[in-house]
């Protein structure tokens, strides 16, 4: 049988527990604030693991969950530690990818016909002022990076480099201001090019601001 001071102790602290439980967020040791804490961290990892998902094909290559395609590496190099951007543009940078990375919706995607061109156009629904259609273009070259920035300047053209995409590259400018082509450096004889029809699909800000979200992911590319 409890005592008298045993019993009243007891009813004490039951009282405190009750009007703990009562105040917002209060819990007995914190443990219901502790709990919603790391039940949203949690979800917060699940978000950001499901955010970076990714699948393995059956061909080897990788399908991040942007929709790009990597590609572990290409026949002609030997180096199989980096990713590689590869001649199948329009494999790699798929319709998903560029219209997530644009805010552009493409009414058709086609690859280069040509044997020995490397690209792929991108056709909006946007007409250029001469009614044609307009699009974004990506082109592979292995070329001189060196020399296509001389080639730029004898064509009037402003090269700069633009420290916002984190990755080699030079910008080529025309005389009036408006820019012509962003060059992505894979190595000293090989690059991306980006380009467009016509402002009017890709304004100058908004071609910055893809050519940095290209940059940032193919910074570690060859």
């Amino acid at each position: 049988m409890m005592t008298g001071s045993r019993v009243i102790w007891l009813a004490v602290v039951a009282a405190i527990a009750v009007g703990a439980c009562g105040q917002p967020g209060a819990s007995s040791g914190g443990g219901a604030t502790g709990t919603s804490n790391q039940s949203l961290a949690t979800q917060t990892e699940v978000s950001a693991t499901a955010s970076v998902a990714s699948v393995a094909n059956a061909d080897g290559t990788v399908t991040d969950s942007d929709g790009f395609v990597r590609f572990p590496g290409e026949p002609t190099r030997p180096d199989q530690e980096h990713y590689y951007v590869v001649e199948d543009i329009c494999g790699q940078f798929t319709r998903t990818f560029m219209e997530r990375l644009s805010g552009r919706t493409f009414k058709s995607v086609e690859p280069a016909t040509s044997s020995t061109t490397y690209a792929c156009t991108y056709y909006t629904a946007t007409k250029a002022a001469d009614g044609a259609d307009a699009f974004i273009l990506l082109v592979l070259d292995y070329l001189n990076a060196e020399s296509q920035k001389a080639g730029q300047q004898v064509l009037g053209r402003t090269v700069s480099t633009n420290a916002s995409i984190p990755m080699d590259n030079f910008v080529a400018t025309q005389e009036n201001g408006v820019i012509n082509s962003i060059y992505f450096v894979l190595g000293p004889d090989k690059f991306l090019r980006l380009d467009r029809s016509s402002t009017s699909v890709l304004p100058d800000p908004d071609m910055l601001a893809l050519a940095v979200k290209l940059g940032t992911k193919m910074r570690d590319f060859k």
